[in-house]
């Protein structure tokens, strides 16, 4: 399952990027990105049950780091982790759309919530911030 897989990656990484960020307004950039594994994560969760309860089988992390690989661990200021957050949610947006004939109903409506908010996060806040 390819959206499980890259849930798994995109937690991890933006978790490289919140504990490896420099520069202007850390605490607050920090603390956004903190958040922003937290929802990934929750999503990862939520959908990992509500998949497997419907016959999906979770992959594991050597298969999810074979699909989509760890970025570099090293310091990158808020444009460049922003721009991959944003690049991570549009991702799963997509992959979110791809999957939406194969499942029953109340397992796409769970998944739409986490687009919408995978959305505004990349299509309004981050593209507001970083001029896109």
């Amino acid at each position: 399952m390819n959206l499980l897989m890259l849930l798994k990656v995109y937690a991890n990484n933006i978790q490289i990027l919140h504990r490896h960020l420099i520069g202007a307004n850390w605490l607050s950039n920090h603390e956004r990105l903190q958040s922003y594994y937290e929802e990934v994560q929750k999503c990862l969760d939520d959908l990992t049950e509500l998949f497997m309860s419907v016959g999906y089988r979770e992959p594991s992390l050597q298969e999810s780091l074979n699909y989509d690989g760890e970025i570099e661990i090293r310091n990158r200021d808020a444009e460049e982790s922003f721009t991959l957050a944003q690049l991570y949610f549009r991702n799963l947006i997509a992959e979110m759309n791809r999957l939406k004939s194969e499942l029953p109903g109340d397992v796409v409506s769970k998944m739409e919530e986490y687009q919408e908010w995978f959305r505004l996060e990349a299509d309004y806040k981050l593209k507001q911030e970083l001029g896109d």
